[in-house]
């Protein structure tokens, strides 16, 4: 691979990490610039004086100055004069913004350790490539010794880089679950009556349990799989092409049968899920009502009523998530069937094209190489398995 090669998957890289940093940090009310003075600020014990966030930022004074101002709006930071030197100002943290940038340290991190995942997961491949042609092919024992050193390297880091951010990726998840479940329960408190007259206790509560369980699982699911997966179909696509570019068309042509049918499974199971998250206020509600009523229903004999309504919703419940389940379920045997596809054609014309270049690197396709695009195409596959996961 040439050095332009390398230098327009490095700039992909660079890009595709700006946007997932981006999308993150929307939730959170902030930019990309606020978020690395919350970072400067962190390293610094939360606190600093505008002059060095300047230095730390190289911009100008009124620059520092608005963009302090605007973080002070948003309950970011609170400044007060240097009893040093009055023209200066001190910048800190509040607890809020120290909950904040822990999870957005854990965040980044996550990110960071996904795309290095990714690709120390194309490079293995290729090198597995060189273990063939250059190593088993041509009977080389140091080569076999050299590339199989280095398929070792590639898989422990690929193992850590792996391990640790789903360890960050855990972090980030339950520190963001923390501070919404915080906010919301503040947000609570400040409701006038009208506003609690539209809300039951039991949406109440599920807002602040079951759903924000489903928001960090969410959240989680986002940093890992939304990251790794246009990451690998991008560079698996990529290097790909670099490869054999006529073979490589099997996947324009199977690409849009998979994400065709991931939609429609998508389609279908967002309404079912959506109304069994509608469904959970009225099990709540059974719930509380028989908290509260209990020597009621215990006074007038309706065990027997309550149970059978408890058992209602949850029936109803139970069947929904089997519903959705079942169109979940479709995925996979439809990734096997175009995993497979891609498998017998790619092995189909590859076959002829190594038998028409004599397994000659410097003619055409080698048996290495063929190798490649076979765990390409199941890279492929499985990385629009995990977008329609973080898009069901």
């Amino acid at each position: 691979m040439s050095t332009q090669h390398i230098s327009y998957l490095m700039k992909n890289i660079t890009d595709k990490i700006k946007i997932n940093v981006d999308i993150a940090l929307k939730s959170y009310n902030l930019t990309l610039t606020q978020s690395c003075v919350l970072g400067f600020l962190s390293a610094n014990n939360s606190q600093a004086t505008q002059k060095e966030i300047e230095e730390f930022l190289k911009v100008s004074h009124p620059t520092a100055v608005g963009l302090v101002s605007r973080m002070e709006q948003k309950g970011f930071l609170v400044t007060w004069t240097d009893s040093s030197d009055r023209r200066n100002k001190i910048v800190a943290l509040t607890e809020h913004a120290q909950n904040i940038s822990k999870v957005m340290e854990a965040m980044m991190d996550t990110i960071l350790l996904s795309v290095l995942e990714v690709i120390f997961e194309i490079i293995i491949p290729l090198t597995m490539a060189n273990l063939i042609d250059y190593g088993i092919e041509s009977g080389s024992i140091g080569m076999v010794w050299k590339f199989g050193a280095w398929l070792l390297i590639l898989a422990i880091l690929q193992l850590l880089t792996g391990f640790f951010a789903a360890w960050f990726g855990a972090k980030a998840s339950v520190g963001f679950a923390q501070n919404l479940r915080e906010d919301m329960y503040d947000n609570v408190q400040t409701f006038a009556f009208s506003n609690i007259d539209k809300f039951s206790t039991a949406s109440i509560v599920t807002r602040l349990t079951t759903d924000v369980t489903n928001v960090q699982n969410s959240y989680q699911i986002l940093l890992r799989m939304a990251v790794r997966g246009p990451a690998m179909m991008l560079f698996s696509m990529v290097v790909s092409f670099q490869i054999n570019k006529e073979i490589s068309l099997v996947f324009l042509v199977m690409i849009p049968i998979l994400m065709g049918f991931m939609i429609l499974i998508i389609q279908k199971v967002h309404p079912i899920f959506t109304k069994v998250f509608r469904t959970y206020d009225e099990l709540n509600n059974v719930v509380q009502e028989n908290v509260r009523g209990i020597r009621n229903v215990k006074s007038f004999n309706q065990e027997e009523y309550e149970t059978e309504k408890f058992k209602g919703i949850s029936k109803r419940i139970y069947e929904d998530f089997a519903k959705g389940e079942r169109w979940i379920a479709f995925g996979s045997p439809l990734m096997e069937a175009s995993t497979y596809t891609c498998m017998i054609f790619i092995s189909w014309f590859g076959a002829k094209a190594i038998v028409a270049s004599g397994n000659n690197a410097a003619i055409g396709l080698t048996t290495g190489n063929l190798t490649a695009l076979i765990t390409y195409a199941m890279q492929i596959m499985v990385s629009l398995m995990m977008l329609s996961m973080v898009f069901a």
